[in-house]
């Protein structure tokens, strides 16, 4: 059992890489100034942004491919997960989040194994999720779940809604025993 616990580590590793270079970039990014507008704009404050860990992935083609190859990190590994892909035509690869805010997704032990990216503007799609890999599965995985166990336990209640935001909003507001899906839409 500790063997296939260690054979995770790199897709850990280089999930939690790209989730805390995300997290810096939203802090010293050009750009940084149109996502915490956004984020303002929506009631967001510093310190739910600090506490859910949340960044921006800039514009370009292939920043987070260039940091995290030069850290050292597989590029098998960032392909497995999904956080590169290859260049169409196969002449190199690019990020699959780019410019984009972004809400890392945590297990309960709050290990980040995945990510979520919504645009800053009205393009399409509005959000991109974490493809399931072998350190996540969005059928097993609530958004938030690592914040709210203690509260959901202490209350004997949850409250599940549908979208990122809408945990953010509710945290705002003082629930504490929120959690959402992960890129799933409710349905009748």
């Amino acid at each position: 059992r500790g063997g296939s616990r260690k054979k995770l580590d790199p897709y850990y590793h280089a999930m939690e890489f790209a989730g805390d270079y995300y997290r810096k970039n939203l802090n010293k990014s050009k750009l940084s100034r149109h996502a915490l507008d956004y984020l303002e704009k929506r009631g967001l404050d510093s310190e739910i942004i600090e506490y859910f860990k949340l960044g921006l992935a800039p514009p370009g083609w292939d920043n987070l491919y260039r940091a995290a190859t030069g850290a050292g990190i597989d590029r098998e590994i960032l392909l497995k997960l999904k956080l590169v892909l290859r260049s169409r035509g196969g002449g190199g690869y690019r990020d699959y989040f780019r410019n984009r805010l972004i809400f890392p997704v945590f297990n309960i032990t709050g290990r980040i194994v995945g990510l979520a990216g919504r645009v800053l503007d009205s393009s399409e799609p509005k959000y991109l999720n974490t493809v399931e890999s072998p350190i996540y599965s969005k059928g097993r995985i609530l958004y938030g779940l690592n914040y709210s166990r203690d509260y959901i336990r202490k209350g004997k209640s949850a409250i599940l809604v549908e979208g990122y935001m809408d945990l953010l909003m509710l945290w705002k507001a003082g629930f504490r025993n929120v959690c959402a899906v992960c890129g799933t839409s409710f349905t009748p």
